[in-house]
């Protein structure tokens, strides 16, 4: 069996108990003065880099843990971005000139089915007086929505022209531009989906109506 524990750290232990002792009385346990001297600056210097390399473990693990986040919110965002130039690109006249300018791939089409219409657009309003949309339809092969929108800004007035206001990859949209003026609006959202036409959804449309103390404001769908 070895004397000495076999451990990195049991080793500098072992000899760390001893050292004072054996420089005490070194003839008497058979060394010279010089040799305990130099064992004890051995031990002395192991144990620093001992704890160097400890500390630089920690270090390497902290920096590890910093690293991987950090390459996880790239990506994540990353993410998102290439989601909104490939929504842009599909809904240019020439797609593959927004791909070469971003450098980035068409997304590949799993198969060759075309966008879903999507179809009942609900609304509500917010806290901040924003417009929630959601809608039923499939995100599925790289769907992608634009939701456009025709606002009125007088009684009896024809509504203004579409205008798209957004692009997502999911059946939500919050519409936080509303003008302060409006007092309808009209929705209407676009699948798109690789090369085959947008699939449009049927018009939508919002009306703001005093809530009956002249400082609040409900929504209704119009009839």
């Amino acid at each position: 069996m070895s004397t000495l524990p076999g451990t990195i750290v049991g080793d500098i232990e072992w000899f760390e108990q001893r050292v004072g002792a054996w420089a005490e009385n070194p003839i008497g346990i058979g060394l010279t003065a010089g040799q305990v001297t130099e064992i004890t600056t051995e031990t002395t210097q192991a144990r620093t880099a001992y704890d160097a390399a400890q500390a630089a473990k920690t270090a390497a693990k902290n920096a590890t843990v910093t690293q991987n986040t950090q390459v996880s919110e790239m990506r994540s965002l990353g993410g998102q971005l290439i989601t909104v130039i490939r929504a842009f690109a599909q809904t240019q006249p020439d797609p593959n000139a927004v791909y070469t300018l971003a450098s980035v791939p068409p997304k590949q089409e799993p198969t060759s089915v075309p966008p879903v219409t999507p179809t009942d657009i609900d609304f509500d309003l917010t806290n901040n007086g924003e417009i929630s949309l959601k809608w039923k339809g499939s995100t599925t092969g790289g769907t992608v929505f634009s939701i456009s929108r025709s606002v009125q800004t007088e009684p009896g007035q024809p509504f203004g022209p579409f205008e798209q206001i957004g692009l997502t990859g999911t059946r939500a949209f919050i519409d936080g531009t509303i003008p302060s003026c409006t007092i309808a609006a009209q929705y209407t959202v676009r699948a798109y989906k690789g090369a085959f036409p947008p699939a449009a959804s049927k018009i939508t449309t919002v009306r703001f109506v005093p809530s009956g103390n002249g400082d609040t404001t409900q929504l209704r769908v119009a009839a």
